[in-house]
This record gives C-alpha cells, sequence and structure tokens, in this order.
C-alpha cells in the first residue's frame, strides 16, 4: 500500500487541433507515452516545479527509404523534415516570438549558441488558442518566422519554417500545449488530432537509435485522437 499526500489528477480533456504540419512519413522519437523523456522533465523555476513537456512531440520526417535524410548528414537542407511549414493548430493570437537564433549544425558536439532558458526553445513560436491553453512550436528556422505578437491566426496559418535552433541536434518540431504564455513555466496538456493516417508496422533503428527501415503492415485513417509516442502517420 501506498502512503503519501493525496494528489488530484487533471480533469481537462484532451484538446482536440488540427496537425502543426502537412505531408508524409512523420514519426515522433519522443512523443506522449510512459516511456518518453518527455513525461519524465520536471523544471524548478520561481519556486515551483513545472511539466510543460508533458504531452509534447517531437515531430522529425522521414524518406521512403526510412530515413530521415539523405546526402551530407552535416547539413540541415539533407533532412527531410527540413524547411517544412509550420501550421496553427487552431485559430488564436500570437503571444510571443523569438527569432535570431542561429542554427546548429546537425549532431554536432557543440551548440550554436549557449543553451540556457533564453535559447532552449530556439526561434519560436506562442499561440494563445483560448481556453487557457497556449501552443508552442519550436526550434524554427531564424528569419522565417511569418506573424509577430498580437497577430490573430487561423487554424492552418502558415506560423515559420522548420528548423535546427536552440536545444536541437537535427530539424524538427518539438510541440506542445501548455496553460501558460511561457515555454517553460507552465503545466502542459493533452491534445487529440483532428486527423492523421496511422502507419501500422514498425520504424527500424540501428544501434543509434536512428531510424534506417520502415516495415510497413497498412494504414488506418484516425480522427480525434491522442498522438502517442513512436507514431508514423502522413498528414494532408
Amino acid at each position: 500500500m501506498l502512503e503519501g499526500p493525496e494528489v488530484a489528477a487533471a480533469a481537462r480533456p484532451p484538446r482536440e487541433i488540427a496537425p502543426p504540419l502537412r505531408g508524409e512519413r512523420w514519426w515522433t522519437p519522443n512523443g506522449p507515452g510512459n516511456d518518453s523523456i518527455h513525461r519524465r522533465i520536471l523544471i524548478p523555476l520561481s519556486g515551483s516545479l513545472w511539466a510543460p513537456e508533458r504531452y509534447a512531440v517531437d515531430w522529425i520526417q522521414l524518406g521512403e527509404d526510412g530515413k530521415n535524410f539523405a546526402g551530407d548528414p552535416k547539413s540541415n537542407a539533407s533532412y527531410h523534415a527540413y524547411g517544412r511549414e509550420i501550421l496553427s493548430v487552431a485559430s488564436g493570437k500570437v503571444v510571443a516570438v523569438k527569432d535570431g537564433i542561429p542554427e546548429n549544425v546537425p549532431n554536432a558536439k557543440e551548440m550554436a549558441v549557449a543553451i540556457d532558458l533564453e535559447t532552449i526553445g530556439g526561434n519560436y513560436v506562442i499561440v494563445d488558442v483560448g481556453g487557457g491553453l497556449f501552443a508552442f512550436y519550436a526550434h524554427l528556422q531564424p528569419g522565417k518566422i511569418r506573424v509577430k505578437p498580437g497577430d490573430a491566426v487561423a487554424a492552418g496559418q502558415v506560423l515559420g519554417l522548420l528548423g535546427n535552433s536552440g536545444n536541437s541536434t537535427e530539424p524538427h518540431l518539438h510541440f506542445h500545449l501548455i496553460d501558460r504564455p511561457d515555454p517553460l513555466r507552465g503545466q502542459g496538456q493533452p491534445f487529440a488530432l483532428t486527423a492523421f493516417t496511422r502507419i501500422r508496422g514498425e520504424v527500424k533503428l540501428n544501434a543509434e537509435q536512428d531510424p534506417v527501415g520502415i516495415a510497413m503492415t497498412g494504414k488506418e485513417a484516425v480522427r480525434n485522437q491522442t498522438y502517442m509516442n513512436l507514431e508514423l502517420v502522413n498528414f494532408e
């Protein structure tokens, strides 16, 4: 029998949102799930403990061969995800933008800038999507963000381009919903995607845990479901 103080469970149901990306073979090595690194991150700031990434997703894109890049692995442009349009998941108002952080060389030993509380998310956009929720889009390309604080945005509107800035080792989109307009000082909130196609099967990994192939067994059209760790999907 476990002893200790009672802790209330969050009663907020998952917020239904549109996908923040388009295209095929989006895979998440870090997504919602008990074995995800995001779920276990607790950040002590301002006298409180925050879990902003509890339901966060990191999306990378795979090619038909199941690999995440083609060409020079030290060039961001070689990665299939690089430069993809980042879409607003709902209508709302832009409340914060960070730009001007240079991009990293993929898998380099050192980041382009020192990583601290101001640079960890790289170039980012935060959108107030209503209901006390804020959508956070991180690691975008510098100079390619298309909105500014105060802008009203529609669902599906392009916010910027996928990049490799901040605490990032390769081009990817980090996305999470949070209950405060701050990337770190808030509690992550669950969400469900309105529509996607789940690719059944397995993403094959090498010894370094890099994707090297896809063993596909089928596809399934999905509506209004939560997105889980290691999902491989197509977005319309």
